[in-house]
């Protein structure tokens, strides 16, 4: 199915709430919590490509780490990131 602001015309379930984004958040904190995942948050004005790339490579020895090429950078991002890693979201929004 699909969280959607107003239904849409196509053959799939959705699940109408009036701010999908928040629902979307909370979706993607129920299996964070479920799965255990935890997060790095690497924050700044500059440089954080450079030390995402760093921590990604010291780390990925010992843990099992999802890295993220493409810059998800907005209010969804961390969600749609955890739903994507777990298999149970692959469309976020439809234009």
């Amino acid at each position: 199915g699909i969280v959607v602001k107003k239904k849409i015309k196509i053959d799939i379930p959705q699940l109408i709430f009036y701010n999908p984004n928040f629902i979307l958040n909370q979706i993607s904190n129920i299996y964070r919590r479920r799965y255990n995942i935890k997060m790095l948050a690497i924050t700044g004005s500059c440089g954080k490509t450079s030390i995402n790339s760093i921590v990604y490579n010291i780390i990925k020895k010992k843990y099992k780490v999802l890295y993220q090429k493409i810059n998800f950078n907005n209010e969804i991002g961390i969600s749609k990131t955890i739903l994507n890693a777990l298999g149970i979201l692959s469309i976020v929004q439809h234009k």
